[in-house]
Formats: C-alpha cells, sequence, structure tokens
C-alpha cells in the first residue's frame, strides 16, 4: 500500500486516515517517492531515491535528466519514461515528463526552487 501525497503531504479522506493509492496511481506515487528521494538517503535501502538532487539542472541537458529518471525508476519496470522536456522560464528551471504506467500516461512537473532544492507535482492522468 502507498498512502497518497499532494504538495509534500499525505492526503487525508473525509475520516482523518490516509488515502490509499491503488493500482496505477499506488505505481505513479511509487515513482515520485523515488525521484523526490536523495539517492542513499534511506539508511536501509541506499538504492531508493535519485540523482536529481546531484546535477545542475540549469546546466543538464533533457537526456542527461531522462537517465537520472530511468536509473531511479528501474527497480518498477510497469513505470517507463516516455518523455522528459526541460525549459528555462524566469523562475527558474522546470521539467516536464510524462510516464507511462500500463496503460496510462502520468505527467510530472518539476520545478528547481533553488540548486538541489526542487517540488514535484502530477497532473491528472491520461490513458
Amino acid at each position: 500500500m502507498s498512502a497518497i501525497l499532494e504538495n509534500g503531504d499525505y492526503v487525508l479522506g473525509e475520516r482523518g486516515l490516509l488515502l490509499e493509492a491503488k493500482g496505477s496511481r499506488e505505481l505513479v506515487e511509487q515513482a515520485l517517492i523515488r525521484l523526490k528521494s536523495r539517492k542513499g538517503g534511506f539508511a536501509l535501502d541506499p538504492e531508493i531515491g535519485s540523482a536529481l538532487h546531484q546535477i545542475p539542472l540549469a546546466e543538464a541537458d533533457s537526456s542527461l535528466i531522462e537517465a537520472v529518471f530511468c536509473e531511479a525508476l528501474a527497480p518498477i519496470p510497469e513505470v517507463q519514461v516516455a518523455s522528459v522536456t526541460k525549459t528555462t522560464e524566469t523562475d527558474g528551471v522546470h521539467i516536464q515528463a510524462k510516464l507511462q504506467v500500463r496503460e496510462t500516461v502520468s505527467q510530472i512537473q518539476i520545478r528547481e526552487e533553488e540548486p538541489g532544492l526542487f517540488s514535484i507535482s502530477q497532473k491528472e492522468d491520461q490513458t
């Protein structure tokens, strides 16, 4: 079971209990946790996480960022990186990624707030 996260917080249901992610949504939640977490940050499983925090996103090209995504998500074979695009805006670097999760495509957005610190959000899934 994976709990649903939004803006870094767990989502609670009507009774104040954690909402469970199921099916494709659970796989997306697992992918987001792997992308948000620093690789090596969990003592019990140092392979969980990504190297996104270690690369300067402003200088990295889309293919390097996509490679980092693929490495972080490799332990979840049902999740494939469909595309990664990077843009530089006035408020920083933005990355748009599409993840193929079974029969759906999940869009995620990453915004670098400062070097090594970023936020990740998910858009609605598309079939």
